[in-house]
């Protein structure tokens, strides 16, 4: 299948390919096992990135991950990856704005103090921040229910789910991610 994306994708050139979760298939060989699958794809994988860089067809590769440490070094040497980009959480300007797109069309009451959610959000990233509002969203409608009649999402509805939240990042994940970016982040 890795052969065959490929070479689609140099048909079709210029082409981007992306692997969401590469990890899936660019794990580091010592973590496979008794799996004798998961080198054959890589080296595959590898094998057609290296035909993409030497053919005259533009084929742009891209990748992510969330556990970087997992992937295999010959995938991570320049020339198969050249640019590395780290994406840090959102700080509280970025987390201020997910909470306004996450509300935005919705039931909001006048209190919600989007400062205030997001410094009561730190390390939650986009997908803990919409699901926060996801689960505010519920209560609000089993209030109305209970109401008869539409009930805003309040600052309560929100801190009350933030309050009973993890974020979804550990900070040993953390710590990892920027070891990672030290490790191999090649340019700003």
């Amino acid at each position: 299948n890795v052969v065959e994306v490929f070479n689609r994708a140099r048909d079709t050139a210029p082409a981007i390919l992306f692997f969401d979760e590469i990890d899936a298939i660019g794990k580091r060989r010592a973590l496979a096992g008794n799996d004798s699958v998961t080198p054959r794809v890589l080296s595959a994988l590898l094998q057609e990135m290296d035909g993409a860089k030497k053919s005259k067809k533009q084929v742009i590769v891209v990748g992510a991950t969330n556990v970087p440490d997992q992937l295999d070094a010959a995938l991570m040497r320049p020339g198969r990856f050249d640019k590395i980009i780290y994406m840090h959480l959102p700080d509280d300007a970025a987390r201020k704005a997910i909470f306004k797109v996450s509300l935005k069309g919705l039931p909001v009451s006048k209190s919600v103090d989007y400062n205030k959610l997001a410094k009561k959000s730190r390390r939650f990233s986009g997908a803990d921040i919409a699901n926060v509002v996801k689960t505010a969203l519920r209560k609000a409608a089993e209030d109305a229910k209970k109401a008869g009649k539409v009930v805003p999402i309040t600052m309560n509805h929100l801190l009350g789910v933030l309050e009973k939240t993890k974020p979804s990042t550990s900070l040993g994940a953390l710590e990892d991610y920027e070891r990672f970016q030290l490790d191999f982040q090649r340019s700003e």
